[in-house]
């Protein structure tokens, strides 16, 4: 916990005087595992909280992921908590949001469920989304590793976002400077090893 705590802090404090510019994907939560799976209108809420979290990021000058994690946003689509209790009760839900949160988080869950959200139609993979997948998955488990040394949860290390962005470009560049600082080496090595691996 301590380990956790130091490392917690000085992410923060970098995030804040690295400020990054980041473009917002409305449809970003589809890449979330299970997403496809839900349905509605457990789809809408996945949705709805996806925009909230990052306009909540916005306002609160922090990454999108310091404010929900993944599995947060995932339970309160499948949970759709009724009252400020059981938002607090959902899986991974960070306590400062659900004290300060709920009641809005409650509100905007219920009208999510009154807009109805398709589910994407599923493209066929090309070989370069094949080579995307292989990197995405060399990339978790790098950082299932990372977080394994540093006794925090995997998205302490580097967001789901952050990892797709560099299995899409096959490159730390997207990163911001201090995950360049602290993990360009390691990944670099991680997505080297996964295209050896690929071509073999």
């Amino acid at each position: 916990e301590i380990s956790a705590c130091l490392v917690g802090s000085e992410m923060c404090i970098r995030d804040r005087v690295e400020p990054k510019t980041r473009t917002f994907d409305p449809d970003g939560y589809w890449k979330f595992k299970g997403a496809r799976d839900l349905d509605e209108p457990a789809r809408s809420v996945l949705r709805a909280v996806f925009a909230w979290r990052d306009t909540t990021a916005q306002e609160l000058d922090r990454p999108p992921f310091r404010v929900l994690p993944e599995s947060a946003m995932m339970g309160l689509a499948r949970q759709q908590p009724a009252d400020a209790r059981a938002v607090g009760q959902v899986r991974s839900m960070p306590k400062p949001i659900a004290r300060r949160h709920a009641p809005a988080l409650v509100e905007l869950i219920s009208k999510a469920k009154e807009t109805p959200c398709p589910r994407p139609v599923r493209a066929k993979r090309s070989p370069a989304d094949r080579d995307v997948g292989t990197r995405m998955d060399a990339l978790r488990g790098w950082r299932k590793a990372e977080a394994a040394k540093l006794g925090v949860d995997p998205e302490f290390v580097l967001d789901k976002a952050a990892l797709v962005a560099v299995a899409e470009a096959g490159d730390v560049a997207r990163l911001g400077p201090w995950e360049r600082e602290r993990y360009a080496n390691s990944m670099k090595a991680a997505l080297i090893a996964a295209t050896d691996s690929a071509g073999s």
